[in-house]
């Protein structure tokens, strides 16, 4: 089948074990009709073509995890797309995208459809700014490739490290492959330590110390005044580290590893907040695209530092109606559900909430070929009507 999708005319083929998609919904969920249908038109007549861009990329609350930026983020936003439109050059726009897809067994780690729903998402953005502003957007995507030092937070055995490492390259030129496919060449993906161009132990030494700083200041309960806080300082953190932003990781953690106790929740967070330190310190997204405005498919966590929250929006791979939940593609399973009337629908959801709800799937495949740019990706079927399957099984991290 060939069909016209935002990147172009794209030929897909599929295949699923013991259950039959309609050519219909593929195409659907193809050519991008899933990710925008009803989506609401915020390109007011007679706005400038500054504030029309502008609007495009905040969208709705359908498409969004989070309200829209406020008066500042907004006035951030606008100033970017107005250099770029004075000079008649491209939007920059500009996302971070994890690295491996997590909790799947390594059989399984492949892109999926939450990751076809995310790039059509981007693409949609791309198309819709060229509609309005010919010159287009340019999107950059840093896919952040320290997986094994991130998820290591006890101590991997030397297999699994392997295997974390090995996953994470398939994983990044995966969603390479899919965005020249599904979104052509406004679209570029770098990798981490591509763009640094440093030792690899250089960048785990600088990690391991921003750790050691992080956690200093965390088990200080986060008092500005105390020497933990000014050593962070130091290093080149901004702001707070509020009682909320704590328990909001916290309650995610205690969800996605409820095996772990909290110090090794709070490890886990102190690494993720390492990560975050150290791409300020290379200065990681201003090397890639200084002006970028930020695109993010994660829901905010509540009192980030200003400087680094402001201005950037949160989409939704899916619309709200669609998918609920505010998780990225890179730990979510995008698949299609059957549900027990017989339709079926395509859906982002949360990989434990499914295993833990005992549903079964059907192992299915989607391949699309755009030109010279083609990807393989996963397009399993999960049943909620109780019929039988494949059992649903999270990788186990020792």
């Amino acid at each position: 089948m060939t069909v016209d999708a935002l990147g172009g005319r794209i030929t897909v083929d599929w295949s699923t074990e013991g259950v039959v998609v309609p050519a219909g919904l593929i195409a659907a969920c193809v050519t991008g009709v899933v990710t925008v249908a009803g989506a609401e038109r915020l390109v007011e007549p007679g706005e400038n073509l500054a504030d029309q861009i502008v609007a495009v990329i905040i969208g709705s609350k359908r498409t969004r995890f989070a309200p829209r930026p406020d008066a500042e983020g907004r006035a951030l936003i606008r100033s970017r797309v107005a250099a770029a439109v004075a000079e008649g050059a491209p939007v920059p726009l500009v996302t971070m995208w994890g690295a491996i897809k997590h909790y799947v067994l390594d059989e399984d780690q492949e892109i999926d459809l939450a990751e076809v729903f995310a790039a059509l998402r981007l693409a949609q953005v791309v198309r819709d700014i060229e509609a309005v502003y010919p010159p287009g957007a340019r999107l950059d995507v840093v896919i952040e490739d320290f997986g094994v030092w991130y998820e290591d937070a006890y101590g991997f055995s030397a297999d699994v490290q392997a295997s974390v490492h090995d996953g994470s390259h398939r994983y990044a030129q995966a969603l390479t492959d899919l965005l020249r496919t599904v979104a052509g060449p406004a679209v570029r993906t770098h990798v981490f330590f591509d763009l640094v161009r440093t030792d690899y132990r250089m960048s785990i030494a600088q990690a391991e110390r921003n750790r050691e700083l992080l956690l200093a200041y965390w088990n200080a309960d986060g008092a500005e005044e105390s020497e933990a806080y000014l050593a962070l300082r130091a290093a080149g953190w901004n702001g707070e580290i509020i009682s909320e932003t704590r328990a909001h990781y916290l309650r995610r953690l205690a969800t996605l590893y409820p095996t772990e106790g909290t110090a090794q929740h709070v490890e886990r967070i102190v690494r993720y907040l390492s990560m975050v330190l150290l791409y300020q310190q290379v200065g990681l997204l201003r090397a890639v695209s200084p002006a970028g405005i930020r695109l993010a498919f994660y829901a905010p966590a509540p009192g980030p530092a200003k400087e680094r929250a402001v201005g950037r929006v949160h989409l939704r791979a899916l619309p709200k109606d669609l998918c609920s939940a505010a998780v990225p593609p890179w730990t979510s399973k995008g698949c299609l559900v059957l549900d027990e009337d017989g339709s079926m629908r395509p859906r982002v959801e949360s990989f434990r909430e499914l295993s833990e709800a005992g549903y079964t799937y059907h192992r299915g495949f989607l391949r699309l070929r755009n030109g010279d740019a083609g990807v393989r990706v996963r397009m399993d079927v999960v049943r909620r009507d109780g019929g039988p399957g494949r059992p649903l099984m999270l990788k186990q991290y020792r």
